[in-house]
């Protein structure tokens, strides 16, 4: 039986149809499962969080390879088939939560076909608060496409600049709609993910974090120009301003055009004029 007709007989056969305000769109393609399990590289020694369990065709083969898999599930309809389908699986624990409110602080592995409507949460979720070492997650072709725009590009925005500050991210190619049931109605991409050292509690680096946030609100504008909404928004007394603009370079550059490095140079510079001023 093909894992397209398994969805089915056992959605049928458990009265259940797919949530589109969860985000459910099933794994029913054997060849992304393998491409996802491989490109985690997961070992017997790993602990994996799976997020979106499903109805666990991914989870049993994660399980087949690692030490421990903790498979979490919203759903409460989809938690007994879950427990049902994986009892022969001693290493896998059945979860039913709300990953975003979830305490999970320690695994070796993330592997999900993340819901799309918490794909953005949950990525700052696992760069701010999940100590993890790789990921490998399915996500909207449209968000991997912001992730990974360049400086300059209709695209660039803050997800682009935050995403590349937290991970190296690798393109593992396009998916197509005919592996997930019901059929996505986006294209969607896989991903690998392995997060940079940063220490998430440094007062620069969630300096940082607000400054990229409030500064992309207004992306297409000069940063001169930007920069006097941020010091307003920050209430910068205006007799201030001069005395920390002439400090910052990329003055004519539109806010768009700023790489990475750039904007935490930026950044950093204006933290240290913060704390010498107020």
């Amino acid at each position: 039986m093909s894992l397209l007709m398994e969805v089915k007989h056992l959605l049928k056969q458990y009265n259940i149809k797919p949530k589109r305000r969860l985000g459910q769109n099933f794994v029913v393609c054997n060849s992304l499962i393998s491409k996802m399990v491989d490109s985690a590289n997961i070992g017997s020694d790993d602990i994996v969080l799976e997020i979106g369990a499903g109805l666990g065709f991914l989870t049993r083969k994660i399980a087949e390879r690692a030490r421990k898999v903790i498979a979490v599930e919203i759903d409460a309809k989809l938690i007994n088939i879950l427990k049902f389908l994986l009892k022969d699986f001693e290493n896998v624990n059945v979860i039913h939560a709300d990953v975003l409110k979830l305490n999970i602080n320690n695994v070796d592995k993330i592997v999900s076909n993340v819901p799309f409507n918490i794909s953005s949460p949950l990525l700052f979720k696992m760069a701010q608060e999940i100590n993890f070492k790789l990921a490998v997650l399915t996500l909207q072709k449209e968000f991997v496409d912001r992730m990974l725009a360049q400086p300059g590009s209709k695209d660039y925005g803050r997800l682009s600049v935050t995403s590349n500050f937290f991970f190296q991210i690798d393109f593992l190619g396009n998916v197509s709609r005919r592996c997930f049931y019901p059929q996505p109605e986006v294209d969607v991409s896989l991903i690998r993910l392995i997060p940079k050292k940063t220490f998430l509690q440094n007062n620069l680096i969630l300096f940082f974090l607000d400054f990229v946030r409030i500064i992309f609100t207004c992306k297409n504008k000069k940063l001169k120009n930007a920069l006097d909404v941020y010091f307003r928004f920050k209430n910068v007394p205006e007799k201030m301003h001069n005395d920390i603009v002439c400090k910052i370079p990329f003055m004519e550059k539109r806010v768009v055009e700023l790489d990475l490095n750039e904007l935490y140079m930026i950044a950093s510079l204006l933290y240290d004029q913060f704390n010498l001023n107020f």
